[in-house]
């Protein structure tokens, strides 16, 4: 019951906020390679935006091939459908921007792989899920989340960008079996790039943004 609350308020919320941008905004609700999916369609002269609302888990591949054939969707005459697409994420803290803080914090506290990681670095630590790496490498380090109201938190549209954290490795001894440094492939670090909570626009850039930005 809190899902389908959550994600008819995110639907409305957007919407909300979209509409009016002189373009068309159509609120959508379809089965996408299994999952019911809400999203949104933007255009003017024809449709050719899209922004999925994703606040589920997409299990295995489903959701690799869901942005492949959002992607590469073509017209009758071989256009690109979609010269926009996005994903915008709910900020749930259980299934998307889950904090990897308290899990990970020994391994900067005790000298592991994390030591070089301060503790704000650690506060910002997100386990993410393979939806939001994905969304994250098509949009140049960048992800869009929605955020509900809480008792703590504004309703609005939260932008990060996300860095890599390395996994150093050199509190080991010297020997055949230490691991190589590397970056990590789940663990990212958050930086809060923009909070939005007023009219929106789907830009040509495929961000959901104030309509005046530029």
């Amino acid at each position: 019951m809190t899902t389908k609350i959550q994600r008819k308020t995110m639907m409305d919320y957007l919407v909300d906020k979209l509409e009016g941008s002189e373009e068309i905004v159509k609120p959508m609700s379809k089965e996408m390679r299994g999952i019911d999916t809400n999203y949104i369609l933007f255009g003017q002269d024809r449709i050719n935006g899209i922004l999925v609302l994703v606040d589920k888990k997409f299990t295995g591949t489903k959701f690799s091939e869901l942005d492949f054939s959002i992607r590469y969707c073509e017209i009758e005459n071989g256009e690109k459908k979609f010269d926009r697409y996005n994903y915008i994420f709910m900020k749930n803290g259980t299934d998307f921007f889950r904090s990897a803080a308290q899990n990970n914090r020994f391994k900067s506290d005790k000298g592991l792989s994390l030591k070089h990681l301060s503790n704000e670095d650690v506060n910002n630590l997100i386990l993410m899920r393979p939806e939001e790496i994905l969304s994250m490498n098509k949009n140049n380090a960048f992800v869009q989340y929605y955020q509900p109201s809480s008792p703590r938190l504004e309703e609005g549209v939260l932008t990060y960008s996300f860095a890599n954290v390395e996994l150093d490795y050199s509190h080991i001894e010297n020997n055949n079996f230490k691991p190589q440094n590397k970056d990590s492939k789940r663990l990212f670090l958050a930086n809060p790039a923009r909070f939005d909570q007023g009219d929106l626009k789907f830009h040509d850039n495929s961000y959901v943004l104030p309509r005046d930005w530029n």
